[in-house]
C-alpha cells in the first residue's frame, strides 16, 4: 500500500483538506460585531480628525479606525474578540473635545427569544445586544435560532429594570446572514 507521499498522485491527500477549508470559509461566523460608527458634532478639519484619532486609537478591542470629516463620523472595526464598549467610545470622543451623538452597529449573530425578549447572541452563548421591538424588527420574519445580520442604533435602557447587561439596539435593518437587506 503506497503512503500518501509516494502515491502516483502526490497531491491527492490535499483535496479533502482544501474541501474542508472551503466549506469552513463559507459558513457564517456567529456573533461578531462588524463595525461601530459614532456620529460626532464639532469635527470640522484635519486637525480635529487627528485629535479624535489619537483618542479613539487607545480604545481596547478595536482594530481598524476610519474618520470621515465630511460625514462627521468615526467607524471602528473590532479586532478579533473585540467587545463594544459604547460608554468608553463616547468618553473618548468627549475627551477629544467633541460631542458624541448616535452610535450605530452592524453585527451578525444568532437570534434568541422573540418579542420584547429578542437577543442577538454569540456562538458561545454570550448576549451581544438586546433588540428593541420596533417597526423594522416587527415587520421582519425572524426565526429564533437563525443567524442574522443586524444594523441598528444603540439606545439607552427604556427603564431602570432594563439597565445593566448588554446594550439595547434599535434595529434599523435585519436580514438572514449572507443576504443584503
Amino acid at each position: 500500500m503506497p503512503s500518501l507521499y509516494t502515491s502516483t498522485r502526490p497531491l491527492e491527500f490535499l483535496v479533502p483538506i482544501l474541501v474542508a477549508l472551503v466549506l469552513a470559509a463559507s459558513v457564517p461566523t456567529v456573533a461578531q460585531v462588524e463595525a461601530v460608527t459614532v456620529r460626532i458634532d464639532g469635527m470640522a478639519c484635519v486637525f480635529c480628525a487627528n485629535t479624535l484619532e489619537k483618542n479613539l486609537a487607545g480604545l481596547k478591542g478595536f482594530g481598524d479606525l476610519s474618520i470621515d470629516i465630511n460625514k462627521g463620523s468615526a467607524t471602528l472595526v473590532p479586532g478579533r474578540g473585540g467587545a463594544v464598549d459604547v460608554d468608553g467610545l463616547r468618553s473618548a470622543v468627549r475627551k477629544a473635545g467633541f460631542t458624541p451623538r448616535e452610535v450605530t452597529v452592524r453585527a451578525t449573530g444568532r437570534i434568541d427569544g422573540s418579542g420584547a425578549h429578542t437577543l442577538l447572541v454569540s456562538g458561545d452563548g454570550a448576549t451581544l445586544f438586546r433588540l428593541m421591538q420596533g417597526e423594522t424588527l416587527s415587520a421582519a420574519v425572524v426565526e429564533p435560532g437563525g443567524i442574522y445580520g443586524v444594523r441598528g442604533v444603540i439606545v439607552p435602557p427604556q427603564n431602570e429594570d432594563a439597565a445593566g447587561g448588554p446594550p439595547w439596539l434599535e434595529v434599523t435593518g435585519i436580514a438572514p446572514s449572507g443576504v443584503e437587506d
